[in-house]
């Protein structure tokens, strides 16, 4: 936590040098940076409110891109409230500038993050489709930092509809991809999915 303090703490500065000297940029820019460092440490109220000043600078400047990101921070902060369905509001709206733009890679991370919130909400078809779409990008490209979750994902949402041999195969694919490239955390989150897996499917 000592470390995110000093970086909040020099953020408010640089944010009060740029307020001074009307450098919108810099004001947008360390709005975002101090939003990302109360996200980190679970102030998600105060989170939202410097990503909304953010989105603010880039609605106002017209920057399309980071306006996109902002949208995707704030549905992911309200998402850690457990408020779903303005995070799914803000993913869905980052999603259509990604698309609009032709950014395909933003919009596979999207897919990605509203087929979790769908998963949540309880429909795992249409979850599904969001993950397998978002899975088929990366393994196409050989993005497998991002391939392990999404096809973890996907194995929740086969696990939610009843189809376990898929579940399982899907999972149990993203954990070797885990393995291989050394990606603990992931590990850590596919196991705990295998974990339900086989809670639901024992004798």
């Amino acid at each position: 936590m000592g470390n995110y303090d000093v970086a909040l703490k020099h953020f408010i500065v640089a944010l009060e040098e740029y307020t001074v000297a009307l450098n919108s940029k810099g004001i947008g820019m360390a709005n975002n940076n101090i939003g990302q460092i109360y996200y980190f440490q679970n102030n998600f109220k105060k989170a939202i409110s410097y990503f909304e000043k953010y989105a603010d600078f880039a609605h106002q400047s017209g920057n399309a891109i980071a306006l996109a990101g902002a949208q995707n921070n704030i549905g992911g902060a309200y998402a850690e409230m457990g408020n779903l369905p303005q995070s799914l509001y803000y993913y869905q709206y980052a999603r259509h500038l990604y698309d609009s733009l032709g950014i395909r890679f933003g919009v596979a991370i999207l897919d990605d993050n509203i087929g979790s919130i769908l998963y949540k909400i309880g429909d795992y078809n249409l979850a599904m489709a969001k993950h397998f779409s978002s899975y088929q990008f990366f393994k196409q490209r050989g993005m497998k930092e991002r391939l392990v979750y999404s096809g973890n994902n996907l194995g929740l949402d086969y696990l939610g509809v009843g189809r376990y041999k898929q579940a399982e195969a899907s999972m149990n694919e993203a954990l070797s991809v885990a393995k291989e490239i050394g990606q603990a955390d992931a590990q850590a989150v596919i196991y705990e999915s295998l974990s339900l897996l086989y809670e639901k499917t024992k004798n």
